[in-house]
């Protein structure tokens, strides 16, 4: 699935723009697949930033340089750049998007890991780390602001995170370990793996847990390394 980001510059009083917009990308062989609204440093306009994914065979630079001057010539859209796919703002897109999906994440974050593969993205395990994080906190806020868990480890992997996971990961808490010996993120790694490889459900750890206390989350035995389980160590953070 090839992504490509557009942030456009938009007038605030435009009507029927997103419509306009969504009906050419369409006939380029693009279909949206997230999407977002910012401010904008001036009042008449505001940011809309799509994400989109190309349907046709191979995407290549002229593809995307055309569809941008059409979309610029679009009355009331005076910009449309080309941005990172992993910038922060997208990341958080992404991030968000997965978050409303819950509990059916499985699916679109093996898309998304694909993706940052066919790129060749370097930075693959802290940009998973971090849309894990995201997700994680979106889900905590959501789902479990009230709960309180007395600055216990033990009793927020219990209360929080094994519900969360439950869906789609068997788990289990030893002292401040968590266990999963059933995890979709490392399933089918065909080669033997020098270190851990979740880091998705890493970062979703931490997200969860770090919304009610100060701690640290660390895979420190992964199934793609030939074991058993998957051992997540939570420990206090300190200083």
């Amino acid at each position: 699935m090839k992504i490509t980001t557009l942030d456009f510059l938009i007038d605030t009083d435009a009507v029927g723009i997103l419509a306009k917009i969504t009906l050419l990308v369409m006939e380029k062989k693009f279909t949206i697949v997230e999407r977002s609204k910012e401010k904008s440093k001036c009042d008449k306009h505001y940011h809309l930033i799509l994400s989109l994914a190309y349907n046709g065979e191979v995407l290549t630079d002229v593809i995307i340089n055309s569809l941008i001057q059409e979309l610029k010539a679009i009355a009331q859209v005076h910009e449309v750049l080309k941005t990172d796919l992993n910038n922060k703002n997208t990341l958080l897109i992404i991030g968000n998007n997965i978050a409303q999906k819950y509990p059916d994440i499985v699916g679109y974050l093996n898309d998304y890991t694909k993706k940052l593969d066919e790129d060749r993205e370097e930075n693959k395990a802290a940009i998973l780390y971090e849309v894990g994080e995201m997700v994680g906190k979106k889900i905590a806020i959501n789902h479990y602001k009230s709960l309180k868990t007395d600055n216990s480890i033990g009793k927020a992997l219990k209360k929080i995170v094994i519900p969360v996971i439950s869906p789609f990961a068997l788990a289990k808490i030893i002292d401040n370990e968590l266990h999963v010996s059933v995890c979709p993120f490392c399933m089918g790694l065909n080669s033997l793996k020098t270190t851990p490889q979740c880091d998705f459900l890493t970062g979703l750890i931490s997200g969860l847990i770090n919304t009610k206390q100060n701690v640290r989350v660390e895979e420190i035995r992964c199934r793609a390394q030939k074991n058993p389980a998957c051992v997540f160590l939570v420990s206090k953070k300190y200083g």
